[in-house]
């Protein structure tokens, strides 16, 4: 929001009054005497005074600046980020920004419902790449074309700046991406005598699922996550594109279904299921219940996004 303060200049004048008391004498008594000649006393000498541009006119203080809240929807986990720069944002700029965090199960309705009802107060929401395309058809956002200039779009991912551009416009400014990976416990895979390296396919990647429920390595050998849009996005989705083919085409057609991977990968959790090899539950769970799964050693392998695989490093 913007402030217009209206300067007001005032020239204020002043004036010298010069007033003089005359005090009222008693009548004489006696015969008047004849008046003493006196002389008028000499003006005294004064250097004139020097010509003088009008007095400078005076700004009126202004008014105390009005203070600016900028209220933010996000989720909890970009806390860290959210907090370190909020401050920093403060310092520099003296306005206030207040954050409400809202958790993965709640914040694609609220985000919903609060932009459909005008905004809800807030300046700005957080958008997941999954909901991109849904909240900006809304029409509900300002573009924002000036923070990423031209001549710096070649510095970003395209696809990152695609994906936040709506109509031709920007309307989001990417703070964050990363890919899905695919990881795997060294120690599990070493107690089922299965190479990693040696796992050049999703077949392969099923035989491996064999070895590591034959021998027990692990509860599982893999838990997929579809709790949300973007759990299914980086588990189904990633395992469809690494066999080459699309979901949809340019014009946003589904195609999917015009080749085989998207059959072949669900044929695929259907038999990791019925053999024991998938945890069934990965229908509920979100990345980070999976990440849970993987880091306490329940299940083999992990495909997650960037944050999760470096948490699983550490």
């Amino acid at each position: 929001m913007k402030n217009l303060y209206r300067l007001m200049s005032g020239l204020i004048l002043f004036a010298l009054l010069l007033t003089a008391c005359a005090t009222a004498t008693p009548a004489p008594t006696e015969a008047p005497q004849e008046p003493v000649a006196t002389e008028a006393p000499a003006p005294v000498a004064t250097e004139a005074p020097a010509a003088t541009e009008p007095p400078a006119a005076t700004e009126e203080p202004a008014p105390p600046a009005e203070a600016v809240t900028v209220r933010m929807l996000v989720r909890p986990d970009e806390g860290g980020n959210v907090a370190k720069y909020a401050e920093q944002f403060q310092q520099e700029t003296g306005i206030t920004v207040a954050v409400d965090f809202v958790g993965w199960a709640e914040i694609h309705d609220k985000t919903v419902t609060t932009l459909a009802s005008g905004g809800g107060g807030y300046d700005i929401v957080f958008i997941p790449n999954a909901n991109a395309f849904e909240f900006a058809s809304g029409g509900w956002f300002e573009p924002i074309d000036d923070m990423i200039s031209e001549a710096d779009r070649a510095l970003w991912l395209a696809a990152v700046v695609d994906m936040y551009t709506f109509e031709g416009n920007l309307i989001a400014m990417p703070w964050y991406s990363g890919g899905a990976h695919f990881v795997y416990n060294t120690e599990v895979l070493e107690k089922a005598g299965v190479v990693a390296d040696e796992i050049l396919t999703w077949d392969d990647f099923m035989a491996a699922c064999a070895k590591i429920k034959e021998t027990g390595a692990a509860e599982f050998c893999f838990s997929p996550s579809a709790k949300y849009p973007g759990n299914f996005y980086y588990n189904f989705g990633s395992m469809v594109r690494s066999q080459g083919e699309s979901f949809f085409d340019a014009d946003g057609n589904p195609i999917f279904q015009d080749g085989s991977a998207a059959l072949k990968v669900m044929e695929m959790f259907d038999t990791g299921i019925k053999e024991g090899y998938f945890d069934p539950a990965g229908i509920a769970l979100d990345d980070y219940e999976t990440l849970i799964e993987f880091g306490t050693g329940k299940t083999a392998f992990m495909i997650n996004s960037t944050w999760s695989a470096t948490q699983a490093n550490r």
